[in-house]
């Protein structure tokens, strides 16, 4: 009886303390699911080199923002720190340079996934890969080593070259060792290199093909270095001989050794990473790749079937395997993390010129939310000037919308509820804005680099504001999306009287975004005639829509006028509320159209701008561009609570512990004496 005591008290304490094991580590380790791109200068669109990477984890409401460091505009920073003990001294004259940073719950101010630098250096880190227990079991990972989110500010405050970038970290880990498992890109306006990190000392980095493409989804992709020259390779020097010595190297039928079997395992593929890789090649390549297979190791460089655009990529990181048996918008399978998960805690793409001058070569197209349902916002390796919202620093896990990425997911967020509702329309207004940065934003680049004079404020005022619109949109397509929610639920089956009306179902539409009528009128080129705010004239006059039911008390109406090409188009716009019905004129002929005076601005359906685009923007005055509103702060107490700095946490966990055991104890003792019973 004794023994069965003893046994069942120590299967109680074993289960107790496994079940708070499982729920550490559900709660404190996020789910990685990164992926990442790289285009060569040779197999671009437009000449320029990208290397891109979807940052991507469980816990996806930690806020973002901009930070600069060195130069004569940024913060000092003297040394770089992390928490499992490294520690690298920076030199006392740091270069320029720009990262993002990531809020953390230990160290708000220290995650850093991507830097660029006054030479044109720029790198993409933290997406983690898998190694085998063989080789973490031959080198372990080292307490003190370097770890991921530390490399973009120890290569953006010291290198010059990519190359510098490798060498440089290659070297940290010979001396200091890795803390971490990662693949990280680095790239500068004469060339980019790839790099995987194994284990405790093992590397692999070899210089990329300008002409070829990679993709991968969370798994290395070197297999052997052969067919690079040497020059192109920089490696660890027991990256070879450790895994012979240890008896875990897989070797190829020509006798060379194959790195993804003998460091990731041999024929290791979940299709968690698996898939991503396959999608990314099969959309750059379709022709040379064919149907998922699941045990196929697909090529780390290959070539696209066509050049490579900008938005080629964007489209890469919103991917969510459509067309596919794999897309869970269409199957309802969630078992498979597509690219564009809801997840996404941003994506960028590091765009480089190879013809620009060092400082402003490259461009770094941010996303700071989940790509699906939000925007790619440029910005300058030279830009000094930022949106506070995209620079505005908060504790992590704190609601305030002050900060641009949080504003963003609350965008993505609210979209979700009803994707076949709202997706299409917020997607067409961000896609629209895009296409319009991607097309005038090179021209202004070669403006800059022929006036160095004026170089600094023209990129700086286009960015700034750039990203102040951006961030101003979000917070309008939340107000028109929350509303067109509460307005289209499914209670709106509007049941008139039975005895003498049908069972009538009001038609319910997709969601259709305002936009602005005189900036989006500029940016396709047409002439501004009139535009002004008039009172409502009670009655129709040819300028007013004359519907008094839909003016506010005291409320201004709008009037646009403009004229391109010997086409006149004219709207009259309500101030009323959210479903007012202004009117729109082409050369006289009338009809209907969404309208409404907002912020002293006249706003119309999206379907406007069917009437007046065309394939040549025209390059507008920033004052245009810039909506410069201020908004309220908006605080929440319960977000403020995530902010619980570790020691604490490691309390209330062992202290969660201690009483569990007790309550084991307790538990075993009770069933222990109802059996002696």
């Amino acid at each position: 009886m004794k023994l069965f005591y003893y046994k069942h008290r120590i299967l109680s304490i074993c289960l107790v303390s496994f079940i708070i094991a499982l729920i550490t580590c559900l709660i404190s380790s996020p789910a990685f699911a990164c992926s990442g791109v790289y285009v060569g200068c040779n197999a671009s669109s437009d000449g320029t080199s990208m290397i891109a990477r979807s940052s991507d984890t469980s816990v996806s409401n930690q806020p973002c923002y901009f930070k600069v460091f060195g130069g004569k505009d940024g913060e000092k920073l003297v040394r770089i720190e992390s928490d499992n003990g490294f520690v690298y001294d920076l030199p006392e004259n740091i270069f320029r340079f720009t990262v993002l940073s990531t809020c953390d719950v230990v160290d708000s101010d220290s995650y850093f996934t991507t830097a660029t630098n006054e030479y044109g250096v720029s790198i993409s880190a933290t997406l983690t890969a898998y190694v085998c227990k063989e080789a973490l079991e031959a080198d372990p990972f080292v307490d003190g080593g370097i770890v991921e989110d530390k490399m973009p500010a120890v290569v953006g405050a010291c290198c010059k070259t990519a190359r510098e970038g490798i060498e440089l970290l290659a070297k940290i880990i010979d001396e200091k060792g890795s803390g971490g498992n990662e693949i990280v890109m680095i790239s500068d306006n004469q060339e980019c290199w790839y790099m995987e990190m194994y284990a405790g000392h093992q590397y692999c980095a070899v210089k990329a093909p300008d002409d070829c493409v990679c993709a991968m989804g969370n798994e290395f992709m070197l297999e052997t270095i052969d067919g690079f020259a040497s020059s192109d390779v920089i490696c660890s020097k027991d990256l070879f001989s450790l895994p012979q010595q240890k008896g875990y190297a897989k070797y190829n039928s020509n006798g060379s050794l194959n790195l993804f079997n003998t460091y990731s395992g041999e024929n290791r593929f979940t299709d968690y990473c698996h898939l991503r890789t396959w999608r990314a090649h099969s959309i750059l390549s379709p022709s040379t790749i064919g149907n998922y297979e699941p045990k196929t190791k697909y090529p780390i460089f290959f070539k696209p079937d066509k050049k490579v655009s900008l938005n080629d990529v964007m489209s890469i990181l919103r991917d969510r395997y459509e067309g596919t048996q794999y897309c869970p918008d269409t199957t309802n399978r969630d078992d498979i993390r597509p690219i564009g998960d809801d997840t996404q805690l941003h994506a960028h793409i590091l765009q480089t010129y190879k013809n620009l001058p060092q400082d402003m070569s490259v461009v770094l197209w941010q996303c700071l939310s989940p790509a699906e349902f939000s925007t790619f916002v440029p910005m300058s390796s030279i830009e000094s000037k930022f949106d506070p919202s995209y620079t505005y620093n908060i504790p992590s896990f704190q609601n305030d919308e002050n900060n641009a990425s949080l504003c963003f997911k609350k965008l993505n967020t609210i979209v979700q509820q009803n994707k076949s509702l709202l997706g299409d329309g917020v997607k067409s207004y961000w896609n629209y804005l895009e296409k319009y940065y991607q097309a005038i934003f090179p021209a202004i680049l070669e403006q800059a680099s022929n006036d160095k004079s004026k170089a600094q404020n023209l990129i700086d005022n286009f960015c700034c504001n750039v990203q102040n619109q951006s961030y101003y949109d979000a917070k309008r397509l939340i107000n028109e999306c929350e509303w067109c929610l509460m307005n289209n639920q499914h209670t709106y089956k509007h049941k008139m009287n039975l005895s003498t009306f049908a069972v009538k179902e009001l038609v319910i539409e997709n969601y259709s975004p305002l936009v602005d009528a005189v900036l989006f009128a500029k940016i396709n080129g047409w002439n501004i005639i009139e535009n002004k705010l008039q009172d409502h004239p009670g009655v129709y006059n040819n300028n007013m829509t004359g519907n008094e039911s839909q003016a506010d008390n005291g409320g201004k109406e709008g009037y646009l006028k403009i004229e391109k090409d010997g086409t006149t188009v004219e709207i009259h716009s309500n101030n009323g509320h959210a479903l007012s019905i202004g009117k729109l004129l082409i050369n006289g002929s009338e009809s209907e159209i969404a309208a409404q005076v907002k912020d002293g601005k006249t706003y119309v359906d999206f379907t406007f701008l069917d009437k007046i685009s065309s394939n040549n923007f025209s390059i507008i005055n920033n004052e245009d561009l810039s909506s410069n509103r201020n908004f309220e702060q908006n605080f929440s107490l319960f977000g403020s609570l995530g902010n619980i700095p570790l020691w604490i946490q490691i309390i209330i966990i062992v202290f969660t512990f201690i009483v569990c055991i007790v309550i084991g104890f307790c538990i075993s003792r009770a069933v222990s004496k109802r059996k002696n019973i």
